[in-house]
């Protein structure tokens, strides 16, 4: 078993993953990318991917929406539009939000609603995606 390292994730609405990981594996847009203690520092944009924590010999797989990873002598840092534990995503409820945006967009009454609206429906449809892969 690999040594422990430091590794947070931390998305807009708060922190998904915090503790010591022995490996963390994901996709950047050089490809995938596997993350272990002791590696020389690394910056790179993570692509939408399912990632992977492995804790004591367990996995643990996350839906992550773009983002940052960060890594760092005293540990990792992923900063993530978007990060949950692919076994808590709810498609069907995400399908029904995504019904529902539609209906908001076309009733937009500003552009500016109009395109936030757009904006949480691209990443519902991301997640979908990436889930049904």
């Amino acid at each position: 078993m690999s040594t422990p390292f430091d590794l947070k994730i931390l998305t807009p609405e708060g922190t998904a993953f915090n503790g010591k990981a022995n490996s963390f594996q994901t996709v950047t847009q050089l490809g995938a990318i596997g993350i272990y203690a002791n590696m020389v520092p690394t910056v790179a944009l993570i692509q939408p991917c399912i990632s992977k924590v492995e804790e004591d010999g367990k996995f643990t797989e996350y839906v992550i929406v773009g983002g940052l990873l960060n890594v760092k002598p005293e540990g990792t840092s992923v900063f993530s539009d978007y990060c949950v534990e692919k076994s808590k995503v709810d498609v069907a409820a995400i399908k029904n939000q995504i019904s529902d945006l539609d209906s908001q967009i076309r009733g937009a009454k500003s552009d500016s609603a109009k395109i936030s609206f757009e904006t949480k429906k691209k990443l519902l449809e991301q997640i979908v995606d990436i889930v049904a892969k």
